[in-house]
């Protein structure tokens, strides 16, 4: 639970272990560059930006929203090109305003919505 937000959870762990629905997914800051995770003292075997983002689009409900923030434009870049090779419709909304880290560094996002179910 996420106080003060009960219906809210915060799931530690691999991506690829979930096999649940989401309504909302908020993916901050994926890998998208090797240079990234071994900064960040991580082993190559998780650089795995395409697996993660379809596993993380397989999760969310039809009718659900998946926001993704980006560290650097350079990421931006590699996100916009690795959802357009999958496939889902994703709306770049640009850098946030009112984010504020310790070093003060810029945050960008994307909006992707799975289209509800039909039937």
């Amino acid at each position: 639970m996420i106080s003060p937000f009960p219906a809210f959870r915060y799931i530690a762990g691999s991506l690829l272990d979930l096999s649940a629905s989401f309504g909302f997914i908020t993916w901050m800051l994926p890998y998208l560059l090797m240079d990234s995770l071994i900064s960040d003292r991580l082993p190559e075997r998780f650089f795995m930006p395409r697996r993660l983002l379809a596993h993380a689009w397989s999760l969310l409900s039809p009718g659900g929203t998946l926001v993704i923030i980006n560290h650097t434009l350079e990421e931006v870049e590699i996100q916009a090109a690795l959802l357009s090779e999958l496939q889902i419709a994703a709306e770049y909304r640009g850098r946030l305003r009112g984010m504020v880290t310790r070093q003060e560094e810029e945050r960008f996002a994307f909006l992707a919505h799975k289209e509800p179910d039909r039937r």
